[in-house]
């Protein structure tokens, strides 16, 4: 009785969330935002400090929830009813200097509060009246600061040329409103069925099955008369499995990135993914540890080479472009190496904003517009030939990127709003590439060479930690091939040693075959268009070094008992 009165409330927010979201009208909310910009342009000051030269008003309206089921049983429901977000950008002395003190990826120095979901014109404009006079009055004083601090700073003549915030033409883009809903009833039944599948699989001491969805439109006005609106989607699917294997935690997740409902695989599907996945993690917990410390090639397969490019050329050292902070040191990132090589010389790497499709299989990470209201050309050429061409950029100048190029995107979350340069959909080329059998064959081919009797293949690398900080990544999925008979064999706590930056500017070979990641990076979609394949010829592999080992619980999982 208690699930089915759970379950029509439910079904009554969603009701009542669709209706609203669809009687949103985004004029009278444009010219709240217009109205309030053009009084605070001609009037905001204060005695001895430098006025704005450019002020910035954002909101994001939009609905979602989140739901998590294990065991066939819902553990977290989080329905977030419809609502608006508004956020000011101001920036005072001139597009030269700002009052920005850090030029990084991320922008967090947007001052942002809830507001009315209602189109009240007075309410509107004195939430946008409050925090432009607290982002004002920071900024303000942030540039006197700033001023202060570049005095005493020793600038290049290059770098002191640049300017901190690029001028741009006015853009003028209304997109439709955003009419995607999605069915958190249906989804809440969906992963309590898909969670009841580990009840089969009592070695596996922790699951869930959730989704998280959101849905939102932004809207943007600014005083160098822009105007401009554009949707963000983004429905995330994800299966978690955990175990204790001799005093060590492993994990494993399987995820699913699709923009709504409909472009889930079916309910069978996902079952027949949920059952796959379940199998070959209790195969993890069935494998020998590695023995042996190998050093040869190795064949990546799957998943597994889009994690590969992105440790290579997208974390936050990537492709992209930065400065040095006015106080401290910034990251280092890839710009550095501009028309030099930076991969291997048979890859060429595009960004295509727009592309919906490929080869029949839709694509999340597209986009026409990016929160600073560039839209993107569509093609960017990043790597040609394994040369570094171009980087993604913002509006702060920097030698490498004097324009920007439209990349700086807002998450797909209505409750929250910071932006970051990120990619959305990369195509990923060879020049030379081959089958997955003939690169398997010459897998075998260069490690006999070696003198070794085994080859290995990793088909998935630990995605809980993604980065190259500890020179080492673990292999999760990592199988030992006999060169005799081709037989495979899982191994576990491996990992890849001195795994740094520069590990695939040499590739023995690469797939033909391309494939479609649908990712996403802090709640923003992201796709690869990758070859499934790649042959890198120089790792060493070895066990896992051990950490504090965890205790083994006192009294056995209930569910390895018979009831």
């Amino acid at each position: 009785m208690t699930k089915n009165i759970f379950k029509l409330l439910l079904g009554l927010l969603l009701i009542c969330g669709t209706a609203s979201a669809q009687e949103k009208n985004s004029t009278p909310l444009f010219k709240a935002m217009q109205d309030e910009l053009e009084r605070n342009m001609k009037t905001l000051s204060l005695p001895d400090m430098e006025r704005p030269f450019f002020i910035e008003y954002v909101v994001t309206e939009g609905k979602g929830y989140s739901v998590r089921a294990s065991l066939g049983s819902i553990i977290n429901f989080s329905d977030e009813p419809f609502s608006r977000r508004c956020a000011v950008r101001v920036l005072v002395g001139s597009y030269h200097r700002t009052n920005v003190m850090n030029f990084e990826r991320t922008l967090y120095n947007f001052g942002q509060s809830s507001t009315t979901v209602d189109d009240n014109w007075a309410q509107l404009k004195r939430d946008f009246w409050r925090l432009t006079d607290m982002s004002y009055k920071s900024a303000a004083q942030e540039y006197s600061r700033k001023m202060a601090l570049l005095k005493q700073k020793n600038i290049s003549p290059e770098e002191a040329g640049l300017d901190d915030f690029a001028k741009v033409k006015p853009v003028a883009k209304i997109s439709a409103p955003n009419t995607v809903v999605s069915d958190n009833v249906k989804m809440s039944r969906l992963v309590e069925e898909l969670s009841a599948i580990f009840k089969d699989y009592p070695e596996i001491d922790k699951s869930d099955v959730s989704i998280r969805f959101g849905s939102n439109d932004v809207f943007v006005v600014n005083s160098e008369n822009s105007k401009y609106s554009f949707p963000n989607n983004l429905l995330m699917f994800e299966v978690t499995a955990r175990a204790l294997i001799d005093g060590k935690n492993i994990s494993d997740k399987m995820n699913l990135t699709v923009l709504e409902d409909k472009d889930l695989p079916s309910k069978d599907e996902l079952k027949a993914k949920v059952k796959e996945f379940a199998d070959r993690f209790v195969n993890i917990e069935k494998a020998k540890p590695i023995q042996e410390t190998y050093s040869g090639p190795v064949l990546f397969e799957g998943l597994t080479v889009s994690t590969l490019f992105y440790l290579e050329l997208f974390t936050g050292s990537g492709v992209f472009a930065t400065r040095e902070p006015v106080q401290g040191t910034g990251p280092i990132t890839l710009q550095e190496k501009m028309n030099t090589k930076v991969i291997a010389t048979e890859y060429t790497i595009k960004s295509l904003p727009y592309l919906e499709q490929f080869e029949g299989k839709k694509v999340t990470g597209y986009f026409d517009i990016d929160i600073e209201g560039i839209v993107p050309d569509k093609e960017l050429v990043l790597v040609e030939n394994g040369i570094l061409k171009n980087v993604f950029g913002s509006r702060m100048q920097t030698k490498y990127n004097k324009a920007p190029n439209g990349y700086f995107r807002v998450l797909s979350n209505a409750n929250s709003l910071p932006a970051m340069i990120n990619p959305g959909v990369l195509d990923i080329s060879t020049s030379r590439g081959m089958t997955k059998d003939s690169l398997k064959q010459l897998l075998f081919k260069k490690v006999k060479e070696n003198g070794y009797k085994y080859a290995y293949i990793c088909r998935k690398l630990d995605d809980s930690q993604l980065s190259l900080t500890a020179n080492s990544y673990p292999l999760l999925y990592l199988y030992r091939v006999n060169l005799e008979d081709g037989s495979e064999e899982l191994v576990r706590d491996a990992e890849v040693r001195d795994f740094r930056r520069g590990f695939m500017k040499t590739i023995l070979g690469t797939s033909n075959n391309k494939m479609v990641c649908n990712l996403y990076y802090t709640f923003m979609p992201v796709t690869y268009i990758c070859p499934d394949a790649v042959l890198l010829p120089e790792l060493e592999i070895g066990l896992k070094k051990d950490g504090q080992k965890t205790l083994a619980p006192v009294v056995q999982n209930p569910l390895k008992e018979k009831f």
